[in-house]
């Protein structure tokens, strides 16, 4: 078993070797900045990669639309195209008396299978 005063104290001792250089040798300013302009460098690639990167994203969105709205006009004007024969019936006071009892039947059903699921 290690005490843990001892441990510490070699820590402390190991810290302090590599915390501090050897001698009078301090590091390079030249290599020093070196390292830093070259971190500096991959950072601003990297914010280059995640712009150019979300640029394209944009891109292919924008470009995908046109395509994309035109097949889903055809679909969201399907449910139109289905009751179309049956707007002027829709719209009586007869059509009215029909879809409150169907209405009143989906919002039954639809409040049975929440309270179920929960």
């Amino acid at each position: 078993m290690i005490p843990v005063d001892d441990a510490d104290e070699a820590d402390r001792t190991v810290s302090d070797l590599f915390a501090q250089p050897c001698g009078d040798q301090t590091p390079d300013p030249l290599f020093v900045a070196g390292v830093m302009s070259r971190i500096a460098r991959q950072r601003r690639m990297r914010t280059a990669a995640t712009a150019v990167a979300a640029a394209l994203f944009a891109g292919v969105c924008f470009f995908a639309m046109q395509p994309l709205m035109a097949s889903t006009d055809v679909v969201a004007s399907l449910p139109l195209l289905v009751i179309e024969p049956f707007q002027r019936l829709l719209s009586s006071p007869a059509g009215f008396l029909v879809s409150l009892p169907i209405g009143f039947l989906l919002l039954t059903l639809s409040t049975v299978r929440l309270t179920d699921q929960a």
